[in-house]
């Protein structure tokens, strides 16, 4: 059993960096497009503004975890969106086929170039460890995310070092026609769809007990999340041109400038990192269904499940939903960002002033 000090600080920072991983880095075209496009600087800047998103709606979520003891997203929207809790569920659906269909995707064109092995080869075996994991319990998957981050934040220090770019500028001078707004505003539209994933991690937020502790563990899981995208926008430096174009920048970057043993690493991580995330949705989506059912799955329900889900996410990238629903990102990040990150900060300001209230009432009541 884990003492609260390393749930709190090791644990919950390193499964939501795991899961953000696979699908927000886990190919490197998020990267490109949210931030190095505009440049060193500019996509800096970008990222400052995604780690400060981040942490306001982590800590107004972590606050609501805290007062109301629900770890669950069913109970938590239940919260802040009250009789429009299922709100949420009509949109996470779109996000959770987009984002494991990008992850299927990745795993078969990493498996083809590098161990020449079938699409259905590939997507089984990201199956299979999903769902062998997902039966061993939470407390393993949790286990794992946090041991597998703190590789994969190692073998990104030493892919940075060694891709680490010769003439390095920093200067705000953007490589495309945009202004602050426009670095700022892509930092934040980042955040607030890949923030859409965070009540699905509810499960690994155990033992807040102050808000200090709460602001304290956001700023670490923001750091955790944030660190990668530093990385990567770093060494895309590099070669701006044609990693820019990558439909695997990462993979890319790595294969043309990295020696063997780097490229062996880096694939293994790579893969491992998209079958964690895929890992951590599939646990958030079963922790909420054995909270409305108010008890354990079985083995065989949860086989199906994994099936299922992992289904729909690869066949919806194999038929070309993922695109069509990609197209459609701006607007799915907008309505998300509505559902969730709005009504939970309004949630913590209220119940904030309210508590502020009440004290000063019973301060002014004392003789």
């Amino acid at each position: 059993m884990l003492s609260r000090t390393k749930q709190l600080y090791l644990v919950t920072p390193a499964v939501y960096a795991a899961v953000i991983m696979g699908g927000g880095y886990g190919t490197g075209r998020e990267v490109v497009e949210y931030f190095s496009r505009f440049g060193a600087g500019p996509g800096l800047l970008a990222i400052a503004s995604s780690a400060l998103a981040f942490f306001f709606i982590l800590f107004s979520s972590f606050e609501v975890v805290r007062r109301t003891n629900q770890h669950d997203y069913r109970s938590f929207f239940k919260v802040i969106l009250g009789r429009f809790w299922w709100l949420y569920e009509v949109l996470y659906p779109l996000l959770f086929v987009l984002v494991i269909g990008v992850i299927s995707a990745s795993v078969v064109e990493i498996s083809q170039d590098r161990l020449s092995l079938p699409p259905a080869v590939s997507l089984t075996f990201l199956m299979v460890a999903v769902l062998v994991m997902t039966l061993i319990g939470k407390r393993f998957i949790e286990g794992f995310l946090t041991a597998w981050t703190g590789f994969m934040y190692c073998v990104f220090a030493v892919f940075l070092w060694v891709m680490w770019p010769d003439n390095l500028d920093l200067s705000l001078q953007s490589s495309v026609s945009s202004s602050v707004i426009d670095w700022l505003g892509s930092g934040l539209l980042y955040a607030g769809y890949n923030a859409a994933i965070f009540p699905v991690l509810l499960y690994a937020v155990r033992g807040l007990q102050t808000v200090q502790q709460s602001a304290k563990v956001a700023a670490l899981t923001s750091a955790a999340i944030c660190l990668p995208a530093v990385l990567f926008h770093l060494s895309y430096q590099r070669d701006t041109g044609d990693v820019l174009l990558a439909s695997l920048p990462n993979y890319y970057i790595v294969t043309n400038y990295g020696g063997d043993a780097l490229v062996l690493f880096f694939s293994v991580a790579l893969v491992g990192t998209l079958i964690e995330t895929a890992l951590g949705l599939v646990q958030g989506i079963i922790e909420r269904l054995e909270h409305a059912k108010d008890q354990a799955l079985s083995p065989q329900m949860k086989s199906i499940i994994v099936f299922v889900l992992l289904s729909s996410g690869a066949l919806a990238g194999k038929i070309g939903v993922v695109s069509l629903i990609a197209k459609g990102y701006g607007a799915l990040s907008i309505g998300l960002i509505m559902v969730y990150v709005v009504p939970v900060t309004f949630w913590v300001i209220k119940a904030t002033f309210l508590r502020l209230g009440l004290s000063l009432s019973l301060r002014e009541r004392e003789p």
